[in-house]
């Protein structure tokens, strides 16, 4: 969950099942920011902190990576990432949290408490009405914790039962994802009356479909959606190099559809080809 107090907001993760799995290779905050009130707003810097215990810390290496908490001397703090944002823009974050989650596991912690706090870049240029960095914590894009093992991604060769779409096969052994984010099938309706198109007499509207979600990794490992070898070894190269984009989010199968429309002094009956998304990959 998430708690927004002033320049910062606070999430906890509940890792419970995680303690006795494979050692955490890498893990990662991913939180959707809204757009800024403004038109024109200033740069801030916004950094992630563990916040932890202080008495659970005892004894541990490392306790000397982390300092006092100023708000709360009960508690010790680590900064784990900084990233420079614009308010205005409206967009997926990703923050490395590995130290956090792994320091979790080791002292078997079943939750993990992370701080997200932001500052102006230029205080001096930042408007009174600026609302700062805000993340969204709504059902549909809700913060996660994405975190992933020492065991490798599933190579494409290591599947018995690829399709004809070479897909790579569902691992949640690998990959730990709290939200729903990978690429999925949603709804989409077409209403023709709103597009002024009133020579289609029959249907007045339906339901196309369309493909949204995440390709990248570590989301492609853990999609319940299928995958072509090209999309899972771009995702792999996308998360090493930034120049890369990841793979699309896109229609893999599609129906036809008919459609009764004014045609000249009559009318016409015709089956129109992929019209219907039926379902949706990475490619």
């Amino acid at each position: 969950y998430g708690r927004e107090e002033g320049q910062k907001v606070q999430f906890r993760f509940d890792i419970e099942e995680l303690l006795n799995s494979e050692d955490i290779a890498r893990a990662q905050l991913r939180a959707f920011k809204v757009k800024g009130s403004r038109t024109k707003e200033s740069p801030y810097r916004v950094s992630v902190f563990h916040v932890v215990g202080d008495g659970e810390l005892a004894g541990s290496g490392e306790r000397r990576h982390y300092l006092q908490n100023p708000f709360n001397s009960s508690t010790a703090i680590r900064l784990l990432d900084s990233q420079i944002l614009e308010s205005r823009q409206a967009h997926w974050v990703t923050f490395d949290v590995t130290k956090a989650v792994q320091l979790s596991q080791e002292l078997h912690l079943a939750t993990v408490s992370l701080e997200v706090s932001y500052t102006p870049v230029n205080p001096i240029e930042v408007a009174a009405s600026s609302r700062g960095i805000r993340f969204t914590r709504s059902r549909g894009r809700p913060p996660s914790l994405v975190v992933y093992t020492e065991k490798p991604y599933p190579s494409p060769e290591d599947d018995d039962d690829r399709d004809t779409r070479n897909s790579v096969p569902f691992d949640d052994s690998t990959t730990y994802d709290v939200a729903a984010t990978y690429c999925q099938k949603r709804e989409l309706w077409i209403d023709f009356s709103s597009l002024g198109w009133n020579w289609i007499i029959a249907p007045r509207g339906f339901d196309a479909f369309m493909c949204t979600g995440d390709c990248g990794l570590p989301t492609v490992v853990s999609m319940k959606s299928k995958i072509t070898n090209h999309a899972y070894l771009q995702a792999v190269m996308g998360s090493k190099h930034s120049s890369i984009p990841e793979p699309c989010c896109s229609p893999t199968k599609l129906k036809n559809m008919t459609l009764l429309y004014l045609y000249g002094s009559g009318y016409k009956l015709k089956s129109y080809e992929q019209m219907v998304v039926e379902s949706c990959g990475c490619e």
